[in-house]
């Protein structure tokens, strides 16, 4: 059987393409949202999908990975620069993204797990090697930045957190999870775009039909937890996981009206 072969005939060097790495996508590298160094996003691919981490500076030498994902792991070297003892907190924001935790526990053997009570138990019953995990949120044990805090809808049942802070700039920003989407078209790939139009997780804001009828167990309980929230904190930027930072100034509005027309509340 012959192998790969250069144009000019020759065989390709095997050992060669093996240390070729594939190199980064722009979306996979981090960089700060709203010039705040203090807080990055960057995206990850996992099947059919990119989904979003987002890196809270606590410390120094303290990093909080919100969501974290194995493809943007490499670049994050990028962001705590030559820092020896950097000390990293993973939060999975609900039992579905927890896939990217083993890759960073493997590079920061001692970095502290944290995801919601519900979300741990749900973990429990999905065998996920739990041991892993430092605390639930509710224990008040994971360290935020200043001006930052944790929020944990009602009437959910696959154990979402939510972070709440605000930036060097002043604006209040919310980093969510599954909730809300904000893709600015349709995706290229079919079986994203397909379930995009099944669900209506696109274009635009939205809350995804799924999130609706089988995310959400009490759909009056979470809207008006939801729309309470968005009073107190007057977010004018928002982080999904899934779609495109937004920022709007009357964002708070948009979200107390989607909340309103997809949950009836």
């Amino acid at each position: 059987m012959v192998g790969p072969m250069n144009t000019d005939g020759t065989k390709t060097d095997g050992a060669k393409r093996e240390k070729t790495k594939k190199k980064k996508t722009k979306k996979e590298c981090w960089a700060p949202i709203d010039a705040c160094k203090a807080v990055w996003e960057s995206q990850y691919f996992v099947p059919n999908f990119i989904s979003r981490s987002v890196a809270l500076r606590v410390e120094d030498d303290h990093w909080l990975i919100y969501s974290p994902g194995v493809s943007n792991l490499e670049t994050f070297a990028q962001v705590v620069g030559g820092a020896p003892q950097v000390k990293i907190s993973l939060l999975l924001p609900n039992h579905y993204h927890h896939m990217g935790t083993t890759a960073w526990l493997k590079q920061y053997p001692h970095a502290k797990v944290y995801c919601s009570s519900q979300a741990l138990r749900r973990l429990k019953k999905r065998g996920y090697p739990v041991l892993s995990i430092e605390d639930s949120v509710e224990d008040n044990k994971m360290t935020l930045p200043p001006g930052f805090s944790c929020l944990i809808p009602e009437g959910q049942r696959w154990g979402e957190v939510w972070l709440s802070g605000t930036l060097d700039r002043g604006d209040r920003i919310w980093v969510t999870c599954d909730t809300f989407f904000n893709y600015s078209k349709y995706s290229s790939h079919l079986v994203a775009r397909t379930l995009q139009k099944l669900f209506s997780s696109a274009p635009g804001l939205r809350i995804s039909a799924l999130v609706k009828w089988a995310l959400i167990s009490d759909r009056r309980t979470f809207g008006h937890w939801v729309q309470q929230k968005l009073r107190q904190d007057q977010p004018s930027i928002i982080a999904p996981s899934h779609g495109e930072v937004y920022r709007a100034p009357n964002l708070t509005d948009q979200l107390t009206a989607l909340v309103s027309e997809r949950l009836g509340v």
